[in-house]
């Protein structure tokens, strides 16, 4: 299943996007086949070096939106979430299709999350394309907006033919880690947050919200409990 929200606020996205203006110091994008490297056949993308001062202000500016978002961790059951890619497809940059590696920068990757810098029309080409056996799906996202899917999936970048698409890439481990059970809570999960929502715009007797809610957080707390490995995230 693929998700998509609003994560980063508009100012948010001016300054992060300030800071690609700013630096002076990016690097190409690797990919990997058997060991880390630059083969701009498979992937034509630049990012900001991690050791400069830009990367790390993108770094906490995205850290404290994370922190803010609930959802991650009591929708889609995600653990630890790796430190952003801040990556850039220029005039030109595309990435062939492929699968991200299993363990990056340590960390099993359940999900994969890819928060919008750009916004639609500031770039053409560019879509994000997710395979999905005989089907494949094609995103250009809100800039702010992260875009979530399973790691597993087949994936590439069109080629960008106008502008540039700036996109922060990271990958995080659920606290589930059977698939088919992973892909159910997050079903039950995002079904009981629009029932609170609606629940609190359409029926003021707290007491019949709380009759209504309490069982279906029973029986995702006991899963969770049985099948999770719950800890506290985003410290």
């Amino acid at each position: 299943m693929i998700y998509e929200f609003s994560v980063l606020t508009s100012d948010e996205v001016r300054r992060i996007n300030q800071q690609y203006d700013k630096t002076v110091k990016f690097k190409d994008g690797t990919t990997k086949i058997t060991t880390n490297l630059v083969d701009k056949t498979y992937k034509n993308t630049r990012e900001i070096d991690a050791h400069t001062p830009e990367y790390r202000y993108c770094l906490d500016t995205i850290h404290k939106a994370f922190s803010k978002t609930d959802v991650l961790g009591s929708v889609y059951i995600m653990n630890d979430i790796t430190p952003p890619i801040m990556s850039e497809y220029p005039e030109g940059g595309f990435y062939t299709e492929h699968v991200d590696s299993i363990l990056i920068q340590g960390l099993r990757t359940d999900h994969s999350l890819s928060v919008f810098l750009s916004d639609p029309d500031e770039y053409e080409g560019g879509e994000l394309v997710i395979g999905n056996g005989d089907a494949q799906q094609s995103f250009k996202c809100k800039a702010g907006n992260v875009l979530i899917y399973p790691t597993g999936l087949q994936h590439k970048v069109n080629k960008v033919t106008k502008g540039k698409r700036r996109v922060a890439i990271m990958w995080a481990t659920s606290s589930i880690s059977d698939p088919v059970m992973r892909n159910e809570l997050i079903i039950l999960g995002r079904a009981i947050s629009n029932t609170v929502h609606y629940l609190e715009n359409n029926e003021e007797d707290l007491l019949k919200r709380q009759e209504l809610l309490v069982p279906l957080e029973q029986v995702r707390s006991n899963l969770l409990r049985t099948y999770g490995d719950i800890r506290q995230r985003f410290s």
